[in-house]
C-alpha cells in the first residue's frame, strides 16, 4: 500500500473515532490528493518510437548503422544513436540519476519540529508538576551547605554496601580483636544497627533508605533533614546484646515511682560505610536510680485513687524508664569503644 493511501485510511479512521473533522485537517497537510503528480511532456505526441528489427537492432540516426537496442543511446525524442556517433558528436543528454516523484516533504519537517517542541514542553510541564508534588510531600529542602555534605558522602555508602552488610551481620568476636586506645571516631548521629537482629537484606534496605532520602534533598520535617545529614557523614554503630531486661514499674506506687532497674549488656562495633572495622568494645548499662516523668493532673476522690497511677501516668512512666535506659546504654557504649589495631 502506498504511503498516501495509508495516510488517507488513517485520517478517515481518526475522523470516525473522534466524530470531528480534525483528522481531515491533518490529512490535508500531510497528504497530497494529486500524488503522484502526472508528468506529461508537451511534445509527447511528436515522439516516434524507434523500430526494432527482428534481430533486436535499431538504426543510428547519424550513420545509419544497425546497433543493438540495449547498446544504443536515446537522443531526445528523435531516436537512437550508436556509441561511435555519441563520442564523435557528443549528442548524449544528461539523464538525472533519480527520476522518482515523491510527496511534499515540508509538512513532515513542520510536524517533526512541532512534535519535538511539544515533547519538550510536555516534559517540562510534567517535571514541574513532579517537583510541586515532591515539595508538597517533603516541604523541607536541604540548604546548599547540607547538600554539599550529602554530595561529598553519599557515594561511599553505595560503593561499600555489600561489604558493610556482611560485616555488620557477622562481626568478629571481641576476643579475636586487638584493641588499643580510646576510639577516635565520633558516633554522633551514626546509623544504629543490630547485628543480632538485622539480616544483610535489612541492613541494605536501611542503607538504601538513607541514600534515597539524602539524594532526594527534601524532607518531611527539620529533624529528618538533621538526622540524614548527620548520618550520611557518620559511621555505622552495630550492637549485639547478650543481656536485655527493661525497667519494670511496680503496679502499686506512691507519688514517687518505684521500679526495678533495667539492664543491658553486649558488644558494640563501629564500621566505616565501606565495611572497615574501626572500633569495638564490651558494655553494660543499668537504669538511673531516679527517673522523672510527667504526671497527669486530675482531681482525686479518695486517697486510694491518689496512690494509684491512672493509665496515662503509667504510660508516661514506662516511656520515661525506657528512654532513660537507652541514654545509659549510649553512654556505656561510647565509654567502652576502643580502636582496633
Amino acid at each position: 500500500m502506498e504511503t498516501g493511501e495509508l495516510l488517507a485510511k488513517g485520517v478517515k479512521a481518526l475522523d470516525r473515532a473522534m466524530g470531528t473533522g480534525l483528522g481531515g485537517l491533518a490529512g490535508a497537510v500531510l497528504t497530497d490528493p494529486k500524488f503522484p503528480d502526472p508528468v506529461v511532456p508537451p511534445d509527447l505526441h511528436l515522439v516516434k518510437p524507434a523500430t526494432v528489427d527482428a534481430n533486436g537492432d535499431v538504426q543510428c540516426l547519424y550513420c545509419g548503422r544497425a546497433v543493438k537496442w540495449e547498446a544504443a543511446q536515446l537522443v531526445g525524442s528523435a531516436g537512437f544513436e550508436c556509441g561511435t556517433c555519441q563520442h564523435a558528436f557528443n549528442h548524449a543528454e544528461a539523464t538525472p540519476l533519480d527520476t522518482r516523484i515523491g510527496p511534499r516533504k515540508w509538512p513532515w519537517i513542520v510536524i517533526g519540529v512541532l512534535a519535538v517542541g511539544g515533547g519538550i514542553g510536555a516534559w517540562q510541564y510534567l517535571a514541574a508538576r513532579a517537583r510541586a508534588e515532591l515539595a508538597k510531600e517533603f516541604p523541607v529542602a536541604a540548604s546548599d551547605a547540607d547538600q554539599d555534605v550529602i554530595d561529598r558522602n553519599v557515594d561511599r555508602w553505595t560503593d561499600g554496601m555489600d561489604k558493610l552488610a556482611v560485616a555488620v551481620d557477622n562481626p568478629p568476636p571481641l576476643r579475636s580483636l586487638k584493641l588499643g586506645a580510646a576510639c577516635d571516631v565520633s558516633i554522633d548521629g551514626a546509623m544504629e544497627l543490630r547485628s543480632d537482629k538485622h539480616s544483610p537484606d535489612e541492613i541494605k534496605r536501611e542503607i538504601k533508605n538513607l541514600v534515597k532520602s539524602a539524594e532526594r534533598g527534601r524532607f518531611k520535617h527539620e529533624l529528618s533533614l538533621i538526622g540524614t545529614v548527620r548520618a550520611i557523614q557518620a559511621p555505622v554503630l552495630a550492637t549485639t546484646l547478650h543481656e536485655e531486661s527493661k525497667a519494670k514499674l511496680h503496679k502499686d506506687n506512691p507519688e514517687e515511682p518505684v521500679f526495678d532497674a533495667g539492664v543491658v549488656a553486649g558488644t558494640a562495633y563501629v564500621f566505616d560505610p565501606d565495611g572497615t572495622l574501626r572500633c569495638a568494645g564490651a558494655f553494660e548499662a543499668t537504669s538511673s536510680e531516679k527517673v522523672e516523668y510527667t504526671r497527669s493532673v486530675y482531681g482525686w476522690e479518695s486517697d486510694e485513687e491518689k496512690r494509684r497511677f491512672n493509665d496515662s501516668d503509667r504510660w508516661s512512666a514506662d516511656l520515661s524508664l525506657d528512654s532513660d535506659l537507652e541514654k545509659q546504654m549510649a553512654k556505656a557504649i561510647a565509654a567502652s569503644l576502643k580502636k582496633v589495631d
